[in-house]
């Protein structure tokens, strides 16, 4: 049981790290004219990835959901990596 509230804390955290980066950031990727360096590009990729925000505000919550799952899948992969190296 303790294990699944843990999880959940990493959701909801995640959850709002990503509104965050949305929120504080989005105005400062507004680039007119301006080509996009590799990090930019990648930045914009992973806010607006796999589902684009600019269809609906909900959206903002399944790429959380996404997101959160990938970074926690590889974390978990390179645990089990790790312990078995030792």
């Amino acid at each position: 049981m303790m294990k699944m509230k843990k999880i959940i804390v990493y959701y909801l955290l995640f959850l709002l790290m990503y509104i965050l980066l949305i929120v504080i950031t989005s105005p400062y990727l507004m680039t007119w004219g301006r080509k996009r360096g590799l990090f930019e590009n990648l930045y914009v990729w992973f806010l607006t990835k796999p589902f684009n925000l600019n269809y609906s505000p909900v959206l903002i919550l399944l790429n959380s959901v996404f997101w959160a799952t990938l970074f926690y899948l590889i974390s978990i992969g390179i645990k089990r990596m790790r312990l078995n190296r030792h």
